[in-house]
This record gives C-alpha cells, sequence and structure tokens, in this order.
C-alpha cells in the first residue's frame, strides 16, 4: 500500500519505506522500533537475536553477545565491532574479503591480489605459481597444459 504518514526508511544496498506498524519482528511478529537485526534478509527484534545467540561467544574476544550485533563467517560467531582488518587495522563495515582465515578491507583485498605474468589482469581465485616464480591464474595454467584429447 502507498506510504502516507509515519514510516520508516532502511538504508542498504536499495533504498526501502515501510508503513511503521509493518516493522515487525519475522520471529516474535511484535513491533519493532529502535534497534533492530537483519537475519537472512529478515527483521529481528533485538530480544529475539539476543535468544538466537544465547550462549555463544565471540571468536575473537571470547565474550557473549547480549544484544550486539553477530556475524557468521566459515561457521564462527563474530561480533560485528571486533572484525577488523588484518592489514590496515580497520574496523570493517558493510563489504569485506576474507583470505584463509584474515578479514580485509576491500582495498587492502585488491592491493594483495597478484597479476597474472600471462594475462596482465588481477587474479581472482586460484593461481599458480610456477618454477621461474612467475604467477598465473588458472585459465592460463590450463593453456599452458595443452588440451585434453577426452574433454
Amino acid at each position: 500500500k502507498m506510504v502516507d504518514g509515519d514510516s520508516v526508511v532502511m538504508k542498504g544496498e536499495e533504498e526501502k519505506i515501510y508503513h511503521t506498524q509493518c516493522v515487525t519482528c519475522n520471529k516474535c511478529e511484535e513491533s519493532i522500533e529502535g534497534k533492530f537485526f537483519m537475519q537472512d534478509g529478515n527483521l529481528v527484534c533485538p530480544k529475539c537475536q539476543a535468544k538466537e545467540f544465547e550462549g555463544r561467544t565471540c571468536f575473537l574476544c571470547e565474550k557473549d553477545f547480549a544484544e550486539e550485533c553477530c556475524l557468521v563467517s566459515k561457521g564462527k560467531n563474530y561480533h560485528q565491532s571486533c572484525i577488523k582488518c588484518s592489514v590496515c587495522g580497520e574496523g570493517l563495515l558493510g563489504k569485506f574479503f576474507t583470505l584463509g582465515d584474515k578479514f580485509m578491507c576491500e582495498k587492502d583485498y585488491q592491493e594483495t591480489r597478484k597479476m597474472c605474468s600471462d594475462c596482465g589482469e588481477q587474479i581472482s581465485g586460484p593461481y599458480y605459481t610456477l618454477e621461474d616464480n612467475k604467477v598465473v591464474c588458472a585459465k592460463d595454467f590450463k593453456k599452458r597444459l595443452g588440451n585434453c584429447k577426452k574433454c
């Protein structure tokens, strides 16, 4: 329905407008005023968030989550405030990358990516280091191997 009156604007990748009465917890269906959390794209109130993470601790600081935001990465739980770039130390909000078990901001991730010696492009994904210490992307490595007679 058309929003004309009290409303809530949620900003993210896309700005969304909701009737105030439509902002409800996806778990308990209670109205949410103020702080809320997102779980799998759904709104969750602080009480349900706390129940969800009761007894769990942050992998980095080992403290409980209480009503703080929790991020799950590779099966481990983290406070949003504990996640920092392993290169520059800046707090990571929004978009970030993982390299092994390390968190990285976009800037530092881009700077650590290897360049393919054959095609000259930045490598995203697996790469191969050759005997002469040249680094090649998977596509160019396969070219070096030749074509399989079967496939």
